[in-house]
């Protein structure tokens, strides 16, 4: 069901990160200290213009402009490619509702129905890249800058 209401949210989520958990520890470390700087680093085009919750090996995005959710994703990749750490993900219509948790046991954030159709457009993508649903409100000019069709890479 299309959701042509609220922010656009993004999910990403490292590829071949729960192999290095168990081959190379260090690795594994190194690449998650990667994703964090790399998110931390990224300067939004105006400020409190974005939201990203960053957890494990996995990152929430959520801003109201489509071409800075997409220049966010762009600049990452370029980023983690260079680092040869590689993401999929998706990117829906929706809020994210990001509650902080912090009790005396639990330190965290739960989130609201938002997350599952951006995160299940994550998981219907089989390879690299990111699978963009709610697309109805998106200019054909930024369709057919950021989408493409297919791409066969040998």
């Amino acid at each position: 069901m299309e959701n042509n209401k609220g922010n656009y949210i993004a999910f990403i989520d490292l590829l071949g990160i729960s192999d290095l958990a168990h081959s190379d520890h260090d690795e594994y470390n190194n690449s998650l200290d990667i994703l964090k700087k790399v998110v931390e680093g990224y300067s939004f085009p105006e400020q409190g213009e974005a939201k990203a919750y960053l957890f494990s090996d996995c990152a929430y995005i959520e801003t109201k402009k489509f071409e800075t959710i997409v220049g966010f994703l762009s600049d990452i990749r370029h980023k983690l490619l260079r680092q040869g750490i590689f993401y999929k993900g998706g990117i829906a219509r929706g809020i994210l509702e990001g509650k902080k948790i912090k009790t005396t046991n639990i330190e965290g954030y739960y989130f609201g129905p938002g997350v599952i159709r951006v995160y299940d457009a994550h998981n219907q993508l089989k390879g690299i890249g990111i699978n963009i649903i709610d697309t109805d409100n998106i200019s054909k000019d930024l369709k057919n800058k950021y989408l493409i069709k297919s791409c066969y890479l040998q």
